[in-house]
């Protein structure tokens, strides 16, 4: 009779354990978000766990691979079917950084630190730099060129200028530059600059042109 019951509760123990024994299916995606406007660089990836392998991956791009890549910007829905026909739908969103735009003769001149410099732009998009006062910083090049010792001493005239974000983004555009010490008449080129004097450049737009994903965009201004 004991040998029964053991017997019995055994066999409601092994079978609890086979019913039971699997853990729900569960998913958990990873992403990475795009560069720089424009580009398709978004990666998705497809954590699973729990259920009965092997598993069935369907995105509703088509892929069925647990990491997905050259992602555009949007909204990726996954579905993971288990052996047991058990299924779990998760999304994700891939975002895309604004592209970076440059605005002439704004009120609020921007500094540009590595020319011990202003200029009168406004800059935004893209990712720029955040710095301790919370204002967003972009890294400034002339001519290719992102340090120039005496900058008060450029000559007037035609340069490319490149804005750059933290991520490497870049703006760039052909500008007609004048160069003069703050607050001063433009600086006569005999003079030498004490160091301690701000630059001011002023900005003129000729026409912009936007370096991403081995593309050219070209926007003309008046």
């Amino acid at each position: 009779m004991k040998t029964t019951r053991f017997f019995t509760a055994a066999v409601f123990a092994l079978g609890t354990f086979f019913a039971f024994g699997n853990e729900a299916l569960r998913v958990e995606i990873t992403k990475t978000d795009i560069t720089c406007f424009g580009q398709a660089n978004g990666k998705a990836e497809l954590y699973i766990a729990g259920g009965a392998q092997p598993y069935a991956i369907n995105w509703n791009n088509g892929q069925t691979t647990s990491e997905i890549l050259e992602l555009r910007k949007g909204t990726y829905v996954v579905t993971v079917t288990d052996a047991e026909g058990n299924s779990v739908k998760d999304s994700v969103k891939i975002n895309m950084p604004a592209p970076i735009a440059v605005g002439y003769s704004t009120p609020r001149q921007t500094e540009v630190a590595n020319f011990n410099s202003d200029m009168n732009i406004s800059v935004k998009g893209g990712t720029p730099w955040e710095v301790e006062d919370k204002a967003s910083m972009y890294m400034f090049r002339l001519n290719d060129k992102s340090y120039y010792e005496n900058p008060e001493k450029l000559e007037d005239g035609i340069y490319k200028l490149t804005v750059e974000d933290a991520r490497g983004c870049k703006l760039s555009m052909n500008v007609n530059l004048q160069v003069q010490l703050e607050n001063e008449p433009i600086v006569q080129k005999e003079t030498e600059f004490n160091g301690f004097g701000n630059v001011k450049m002023t900005v003129h737009p000729i026409h912009l042109v936007i370096e991403q994903q081995q593309k050219t965009f070209t926007h003309n201004y008046n």
